[in-house]
């Protein structure tokens, strides 16, 4: 597998996640494939969203998006459950996800639900903003990612 790179995009987005198809990376943030990016998204209601894109086959890209909450659990290790691939507190649902694979790219989408409290954004039901969560989640997770590799 190729080295993947992390994003955290600043600026809020508004991304119909449904349309999303190979290639969004490029088309939307002008980011390659094989990167993982966050970004919050107020299409229909504000989430935090992670992308992976990357030239892998159905099969790895469910080992990827497994990795990746197991990324999320370990630096956050009492905020969610793992119920398969989705992140829920007392079995309520609190992400979404959805899987791609196009003839040349595979790709992740994880959406997981934003509060606001006064005038801040906070991930799920935590006092944790989205721009420290998506740091602490992809450093995590690109770490695990290149040990697998080596």
């Amino acid at each position: 597998m190729p080295e993947l790179k992390t994003f955290f995009i600043e600026s809020n987005q508004n991304i119909n996640l449904k349309k999303i198809n190979g290639n969004s990376l490029k088309k939307h943030f002008n980011i390659p494939t094989n990167s993982l990016v966050a970004f919050i998204n107020s299409e229909n209601l504000d989430t935090l969203c992670f992308i992976l894109e990357s030239k892998n086959n159905q099969n790895s890209i469910k080992l990827l998006s497994k990795l990746f909450l197991l990324s999320i659990n370990k630096v956050y290790p009492e905020l969610f459950d793992i119920n398969g691939f989705c992140l829920s507190l007392n079995s309520i649902p609190l992400s979404t996800h959805l899987i791609y694979k196009t003839t040349h790219k595979s790709l992740f989408i994880y959406s997981i639900v934003l509060r606001t409290n006064k005038k801040t954004k906070l991930v799920a039901h935590s006092n944790i903003i989205p721009k420290d969560f998506s740091i602490s989640v992809l450093n995590e997770f690109k770490t695990h990612y290149d040990d697998s590799l080596n």
